[in-house]
């Protein structure tokens, strides 16, 4: 998909989000993952209030490459941006709290903080992927990789979605509106006068100019016709196909209105980019 830049009002939300860590030495970690794991079947959120985004299933060892070398680890249930799995890991990153607004670099043994609560520990002197500005001071980006089994499966927007909707004949607003809310999904662009349309965006933690990842359109009615997203998904009942240069994923028998909605995208694209 064509890259749209947007503010960091995602980054902002995760911000309130964390919750107290689970500190139970025999809780999950990544150890000496040696071949990339399979990716897990969705599970149920470990978590009381909004997903915002992916959450950690830890503790978590978090490397510098896939199977590379662990640089850091991250407490249960710590909100990161996670890029798509490949082959059995994901990129992540996470914002944490600086020293000071110069410091480049987070030293081997320190303990990362945001808002001033723990959310983990450097394994290693870990370099600053960025800085970045939120409530008005100067903190840091931090990335790695992960094994896919160290993210809650179901705070993944794309399996919740899809589990959620998995072989229903007709899809509602009003029954899909908390799932949305969940996420913080911002009203958007319905590409046809009477429609209703939501978006997700990339967070812009990895991707400063971060692009809609998740966009599902409802008609007049207040039935889901179809999501454009960025990232791979099936749902069962549903078609799914690849569509300028991301996906869409099709739930309306309406061959018509599905088509023009199509072109409205392109238009709304090509005039976006």
């Amino acid at each position: 998909m064509k890259r749209i830049f947007i503010p960091i009002g995602l980054l902002l939300a995760v911000a309130c989000q964390d919750e107290p860590a689970k500190t139970d030495p025999s809780s999950k970690q990544d150890s000496g993952v040696t071949t990339a794991p399979a990716t897990p079947p969705p599970t149920k959120v470990d978590i009381a209030e909004p997903v915002i985004s992916e959450r950690i299933d830890g503790p978590a060892n978090i490397r510098a490459a896939a199977n590379g070398k662990t640089i850091y680890s991250l407490d249960h249930n710590i909100p990161v941006t996670a890029r798509e799995p490949e082959k059995g890991w994901m990129e992540i990153g996470v914002w944490v709290d600086l020293d000071n607004p110069d410091q480049k670099m987070i030293k081997k043994g320190a303990v990362l903080k945001r808002n001033g609560k723990p959310i983990g520990k450097a394994l290693e002197d870990i370099h600053l992927y960025e800085t970045i500005t939120v409530k008005e001071k100067k903190r840091g980006v931090i990335n790695g990789y992960t094994a896919v089994n160290n993210i809650q499966t179901g705070t993944i927007l794309e399996n919740a979605f899809a589990e959620f909707t998995a072989n229903k004949p007709v899809i509602k607003l009003d029954e899909i509106k908390p799932l949305l809310d969940s996420y913080n999904f911002e009203d958007f662009n319905g590409l046809e006068q009477g429609n209703k349309g939501f978006v997700f965006y990339e967070s812009d933690v990895l991707d400063p100019t971060a692009a809609p990842r998740f966009w599902p359109v409802f008609d007049s009615n207040g039935e889901l016709v179809l999501i454009f997203h960025g990232r791979k998904m099936e749902v069962a009942g549903a078609t799914t196909e690849a569509f300028e240069g991301g996906y869409v994923t099709v739930f309306s028998k309406d061959a018509a209105k599905v088509k023009k909605l199509k072109e409205k995208f392109k238009a709304f694209m090509q005039s976006a980019g």
